[in-house]
């Protein structure tokens, strides 16, 4: 679980919280885990164009490129 929140504490500006120190096998071992981290953004990304889908297509662009 460790390398996959220093996968996402790299990979996005979410206030993710590691309660350790991070070594460079924990840097190592997180690669792993970024497909995954990006996985979580889209699916974050699409539940909130699905949200959105009676908007405007630029006013929904734009929220979606803000989130």
């Amino acid at each position: 679980m460790h390398p996959f929140l220093v996968a996402l504490q790299f990979l996005t500006r979410l206030p993710v919280r590691v309660r350790r120190e991070i070594t460079p096998e924990d840097q190592g071992l997180s690669l792993v885990f970024y497909p995954l981290a990006g996985l979580l953004i889209g699916v974050i990304l699409y539940a909130l164009s699905a949200i959105l889908g009676g908007q405007d297509d630029l006013l929904q662009a734009a929220l979606l490129l803000l989130a």
